[in-house]
This record gives C-alpha cells, structure tokens and sequence, in this order.
C-alpha cells in the first residue's frame, strides 16, 4: 500500500500556493522588508505572469518552470504584505512614546474577566489615547488586573473604562524556562499590562459590544452556570469546562499537569479531537441522506452548521474556530468532489486562516492541530494494517491506538521543542481518556439540552462526574509514575528539521518502498544524534 506523492501535487493545488505564502510569512517576521519591496515584488510577478501568458504555446509548454517560479514569488509577496500589514508592534510603540506625556487612556474590556486570587484579569483594547493636543487611537490590546474591592463590582465584556495611571512593557515572567511569554502576547497583538485599584479607572456610560462576542459570551456563562449546578465536585466541574467551551479557570492546577505529563492534555483544550467527534457523529447521522436527490448538499449543510453551532456553544476560542474552518474546507471539498484531496482542503484551510491572521503560524495550537490531522492521514491506516483482529472489539481498540500512535508521530517533535518532555505512555492514557472524554462531551451537550427539567438534569450530571473522577483519577495515578514523563529534552529547531527529515524519509522507505530515501534518513538520524552530543 502506498500513498500517492507524486500526483499530490496536481490533486491538491493549494499546497503549491500555501507553501510560498508561509515562505513569504516567514521572511517578513524575521527579515521586516519595507513594504514597498513586496509591492514591487506584486507587480513584477504579476505583470511577468500576464507577459508569459501572451506568448506562443510551445514556449509557454517548454518553459512551464517559468510560470511555476513567477506563481511561487507572487505568493511569496503576498505572503510577506499580509505579514506584514498584521504587524502591530509599530503601534506599540506610538502608545510608548505617548506615555510619557500622563495621557487619558481609554479603553474598551473584550474579554470577560476571569477571578485571581487579589485581582480580576481580563484584555482590553486601547481605543483612545487623549491629552490636550490629540487624541488617536492605536488600536493595540493590553491586559488589565483590577484590584478586587468589596465596593466595585468585576468588569464586564463591553465596558468602556477611562484611566491616567501609565500601562507597562509586558516582560517575561521571572524564574521560568523556555517559554517567551512577551513573544506569546506580542503574537497577540498585546504589548502592555496595567494594574487599576478601584480609585484609579472610571467606567463610562457608554459600551461597545460586538453582536457575535455579545452572543458568544453569554452562551459560554449558561454552559458554565449548568455545569457547575449539575456537576457535583470542583475537580470534576472544572474539567467538565475545559472539555465543553475551553474555560480553564475552574481547572486544578496539579490535575492539569498530570494531563500535561501523560500525554492526553489535548482532550483538556477544545481542539480539533473534539470537532472530529462531533463532524463523525453529523456525518454518521447524515448517512441516510446520501441516497437522496440533493443528499450531499443537505449533509453538508447539515454538518457544517452543526460544527458551526458547536463551535458558538463552545465560546468561539480562536482554536475552536480555526478547527470549525478546517473540517468546513474538508466537508465542502468531498461535497464538491468525492475524490477530493483531503490534503488540498487542509492546505485550503490553513492558506485562508493565515491569511485572516498569518501570526497564528507560530501559535501552538495551530501547529499541532495540523501535524496531528496530517499524522494521521498518512499514518493511520499503515500502523492499523500491521496487525489484523478478526474480533471487532480487539479490531476497534487497536484502531484507536493506531490512531494515537500515527497522532504523535508528526506531534512528537513539536511538542518536544516546547515543552521539552515526552510522554511515555500515551498509549494508555489515551485509550482511557479519549473514548471517556468523548462519551463525556456527548453527555455535557445532552445536559444543556436537558438543563430545564430538573428531574432529568440530575442524574446525567452525577453519571457525568462519576465519569470525570474515573478519568481523573486514572491519569493521576499513571502520571504519579516516575517513568510516566522523559523531562529535560532540549531541543534546537534545526534538530526539530532534521527530525521532519528523518521521518519523511523513514516513511517513505517503509510506506511507499523509495529505497534510496533510507540514506537520507539515516544521514538526518546521525547529524541529530551528532548535535545532542555536541
């Protein structure tokens, strides 16, 4: 069994043209090129494209690389414009430069505030900056700590607050290892932190809500009102949260580190594990309409507003959206076209979310929802074909752990070079903690719907945190295992390539018989191995 390399590249088109555009993100993140250069860039290509096209066939068929190359510098430049007309530490430094002079901040809350031990934190946009002489607004997003007093109630979404007391540079948290949290903000388009006692701000009458955050916000408040009513046990409420809408402030410090160390954070975060669940079970719902007239077009319909709606429900995270974006390119690429690439959909899906926001190409998340899909589309079904069960009980649990073992393959070195650990036995874990937390999804979702009957309500939150405490209690004790974590995995990003190398090479050796990609397999191994030793 092999997979089709060499017609991937006709079958799924998108991927010639996301390549360049990530190229293009790439250069105008580390290079920051005068705009003026990828305008230039724009109009050569563009007008080099236009002549090509006006010459004679025969040229045009013998010297095709030309077309190819002119394509690839087009969306190399659009790429680095999008890049960088995103980029908003320019405006950082025009807020900066105005502190100096004791101005009047104005800002407008776009997060609801979540509870800290001293404080209430939540984000906030600058959408003024007032003195005697001007008065602009930047634009740019800052964290704000107000001061918990007995007398004033927490911000709300929507409010607008006036302030004088000056915002600080966002630095680094003292004392922690490997994680740039100026550079995860600043991806953020978050520059400044400011901490307001209750005499310091004055709210305006005013507010400014957005009508889908306006939905969004409230919905997330009634999930987490029900479950917290329904669902007996802290432990048990918090995680029930995180796995509904992504709402972690509720979550146990401790029990989210042994999720961490045993490899299954991932059914913590609404992430693209459970947007698979529900797109499976739409799509299995959807089966009976395949045979019909206009079938596909109704399931399509169906499963992209059934994907849509629990993507609101779930608080609209940008991981939750940018998963409801992938699987709706995926859907509407089979409806299209049966034969349709599943990789052409998720490089259709990644081109437009990039183009929307191009800094989501160093946010975790991202980068792990699609090394994961892409694992396991190319390595699910050669790990499942090495062993064969005819029990279908023994064949679905070995499906499952095909599923996970393909998942890490291409997750592995991400995750290593952030969080320099590795989780040894993923494999259990996962085989408890994903069929429970999908059960358990189902059943949280049964629970909105059945909220207003009390008598009903009742007993499916207590099965629901029975569940949860089985699954807690289950990657707690794997996680108190010493061995359960390797820690102290150091990894440089050219060690993170040559790894990619080694794996593409070592699959297309075993996979598709490419003998002559065993050397280089070998060659990235050793170089890797060279470079732990140095």
């Amino acid at each position: 069994m092999g997979l089709p390399i060499i017609p991937l590249w006709k079958e799924a088109p998108f991927i010639r043209l996301v390549i360049p555009f990530i190229a293009g993100i790439i250069a105008e993140y580390f290079l920051k090129t005068d705009p003026l250069i990828y305008w230039e860039i724009l109009c050569c290509s563009f007008f080099g494209i236009l002549l090509f096209s006006c010459l004679k066939l025969s040229f045009r068929f013998k010297f095709i690389f030309i077309y190819g190359l002119l394509i690839n510098i087009l969306f190399i430049g659009i790429g680095g414009l999008v890049s960088y007309s995103n980029n908003s530490s320019p405006k950082a430094t025009v807020v900066e430069n105005l502190i100096k002079d004791s101005p009047v901040f104005i800002i407008t809350i776009t997060q609801p505030a979540s509870i800290k031990p001293k404080s209430f934190k939540t984000e906030a946009s600058i959408t003024a900056i007032q003195n005697k002489n001007f008065c602009i607004g930047p634009s740019t997003n800052i964290i704000v700590y107000f001061r918990k007093d007995s007398t004033a109630s927490p911000p709300e979404y929507g409010d607008r607050i006036a302030f004088i007391k000056s915002p600080a540079r966002i630095k680094n948290i003292p004392g922690t290892t490997g994680f740039d949290y100026v550079k995860y903000c600043a991806l953020r388009n978050i520059y400044f932190q400011v901490f307001l006692d209750p005499h310091d701000y004055s709210r305006l009458k005013e507010k400014d809500i957005n009508w889908l955050s306006g939905i969004l916000f409230p919905v997330q408040k009634w999930v987490i009102t029900i479950l917290q009513t329904n669902i007996p046990g802290k432990k048990e409420y918090g995680l029930a949260e995180a796995l509904m809408i992504g709402y972690k402030d509720d979550l146990d410090k401790q029990l989210i580190r042994s999720y961490s160390n045993t490899g299954v954070v991932h059914v913590v975060a609404i992430s693209g594990l459970h947007l698979g669940l529900i797109y499976a079970l739409l799509k299995f719902f959807c089966l009976p309409l395949g045979k019909k007239k206009y079938g596909r077009g109704l399931s399509a319909l169906i499963i992209i507003t059934g994907l849509w709606l629990f993507s609101l429900l779930a608080g609209g995270s940008p991981s939750v959206l940018r998963s409801a974006v992938m699987f709706s390119f995926i859907v509407a690429g089979q409806t299209i076209n049966r034969r349709a690439s599943i990789f052409n959909n998720l490089a259709a899906s990644a081109f437009f979310l990039l183009c929307y926001d191009p800094y989501w190409l160093w946010d975790i998340g991202f980068q792990l929802s699609y090394a994961a899909l892409i694992s396991i589309v190319i390595f699910m079904k050669p790990i499942y074909n090495l062993i064969t069960f005819e029990n279908k009980i023994l064949d679905n649990i070995w499906k499952l752990n095909a599923v996970t073992l393909a998942a890490q393959i291409l997750t592995a070195p991400v995750c290593i070079y952030y969080f320099h650990q590795f989780p040894t036995l993923f494999l259990i874990t996962n085989f408890i903690a994903v069929p429970l937390s999908s059960i358990i999804l189902m059943g949280e979702i049964a629970l909105c719907g059945v909220s207003f009957i009390k008598i009903i309500a009742a007993p499916v939150g207590w099965i629901l945190s029975w569940m949860l405490k089985i699954m807690n209690t289950s990657v707690e004790a794997l996680g108190s295992f010493t061995f359960s974590t390797v820690t102290g995995l150091d990894i440089s990003m050219l060690q993170v390539l040559l790894l990619y190398v080694m794996i593409s090479a070592g699959g297309a050796w075993l996979i598709l018989q490419h003998r002559k990609a065993l050397p280089l397999a070998l060659v990235a191994g050793i170089l890797f191995m060279v470079m732990r030793l140095i």
